[in-house]
């Protein structure tokens, strides 16, 4: 298998990683948080594969795929992760992305011959997938059975400076407007004026940290609140190990199957997380998880009281998160695309391209 990806600046370079050869395109500048790296609409020109799988996020990636799967005469695969957001973020963020949403989204959904999706549920909330009249697959995300050697609660809170006699409540994640942060920080208001023997940690960065912390502050919440920025992936266990709970609050349709959500799982942490249809997939209330109202803090801020004061019930959730990490493993996700791509790769191919 080649992957081909972005590079983290403008140096190309080819590596292996596990076996798998990983082509590192320059990158030229950054939309949002996705490096542009031009070369991947070319990059597997002079490859030679029997199937190209693009992931649908910002282009020209995508691109990339859908030309080789043209020039080769090969079966494309597209995973749709969620919906394009055009409602935050620079004017030239938003005019690029509702351009995008147009013409070039709809030929790479309609051009692929599979289209791969997290959640069947998905398709309640998309403003785009039911335009377009396809068959859809579900290939969920996965997540590794654990997250390595992660320390106990007391260690991984002395090593990231939190009190360890507080209920600590963990948000991991950007802090863009589609995961309605702002939620969580009214719940934490709410919150405080019945029970001040916890803590949130915000751990992500994006367009509304800056805001957030402003508001925190008016809020008087210095004392109750942190925000961490962005935290590489080789910390996050030690942020999963230090919570008692997970919270993701997102209110559009474009979180569809948030890893983090698995990996929370994995770490054996409870979540509530808002009631998008998409979360219902794999959040199950009362087993692994509490489900509330979307844009609510009241809501919000009454589950997590329930779990610090029920320590039973958290108890409980915590070990169905456990055995639900294990219903995603990335052996069984694995699997599951082999079929895909055997079923593809079987098919009859297509009228022959010739090319110079």
């Amino acid at each position: 298998m080649t992957v081909l990806t972005s590079a983290q600046g403008n140096e190309a370079r080819v590596r292996s990683q596990n076996g798998v050869t990983v082509v590192e395109k320059r990158s030229l500048f950054t939309v949002s948080q996705a490096r542009i790296a031009p070369g991947l609409v070319y990059a597997g020109l002079d490859l030679d594969f029997d199937i190209v799988h693009g992931h649908v996020g910002n282009p020209p990636a995508p691109f990339g795929a859908l030309l080789y799967s043209i020039v080769r005469n090969i079966p494309l695969v597209i995973s749709y992760h969620g919906d394009p957001q055009p409602g935050y973020g620079s004017h030239a963020r938003m005019a690029f992305v509702r351009a995008y949403m147009g013409a070039p989204l709809g030929l790479l959904i309609r051009r692929a011959d599979a289209v791969l999706l997290p959640s069947l549920e998905f398709l309640q909330d998309s403003q785009i997938l039911g335009q377009l009249r396809k068959d859809y697959a579900e290939l969920p995300n996965g997540v590794v059975p654990s997250l390595g050697d992660a320390p106990g609660k007391v260690d991984a809170r002395r090593h990231l400076g939190l009190p360890c006699d507080e209920f600590l409540i963990l948000y991991l994640g950007s802090l863009n407007p589609y995961k309605a942060p702002d939620i969580l920080l009214e719940a934490t208001a709410i919150l405080n004026r019945r029970d001040s023997a916890f803590r949130v940690v915000f751990a992500g960065d994006g367009i509304l940290r800056e805001s957030l912390m402003k508001r925190a502050a008016r809020m008087g919440l210095e004392g109750r609140v942190r925000f961490e920025g962005y935290v590489p992936a080789s910390s996050k266990k030690i942020y999963f190990a230090a919570a008692d709970v997970f919270v993701l609050t997102s209110t559009m349709a474009q979180e569809v199957f948030p890893v983090t959500i698995l990996e929370a799982f994995g770490a054996g942490l409870p979540v509530v997380v808002s009631d998008l249809n998409t979360f219902r997939r794999f959040v199950r209330p009362g087993e692994n998880g509490l489900v509330v109202k979307r844009g609510n803090p009241d809501a919000l801020a009454a589950a997590l009281l329930l779990l610090k004061q029920e320590e039973s019930s958290r108890l409980r959730l915590a070990k169905g998160a456990r055995a639900s990490a294990s219903e995603f493993s990335w052996e069984r996700i694995a699997t599951q695309a082999e079929v895909i791509y055997g079923r593809l790769s079987a098919r009859k191919p297509r009228k022959t391209i010739v090319t110079p």
